[in-house]
């Protein structure tokens, strides 16, 4: 899935994204296959006319690492 290649994917094929409604009524993992369940590839999905690809790096820094090591070169400007 995180392999698509957004040059030739067919964006037909790809579920547009504002379309997708998960039911908040459900469990945590009740939302997520939801999620996945409408969405079909969560790493390239349409917003509109525009093909969206997302993906993560191998690592183990966490968001929060990233988030206080921002916060920290934001107050030393």
């Amino acid at each position: 899935m995180k392999n698509v290649d957004v040059r030739t994917v067919n964006r037909e094929e790809l579920a547009d994204i504002r379309e997708v409604e998960v039911n908040k009524r459900k469990s945590r993992e009740g939302q997520i296959k939801d999620y996945l369940g409408q969405i079909k590839n969560p790493y390239c999905y349409r917003y509109g006319e525009y093909v969206v690809k997302i993906g993560f790096e191998d690592t183990t820094v966490t968001l929060t690492d990233r988030l206080q090591e921002l916060i920290l070169k934001t107050a030393s400007v």
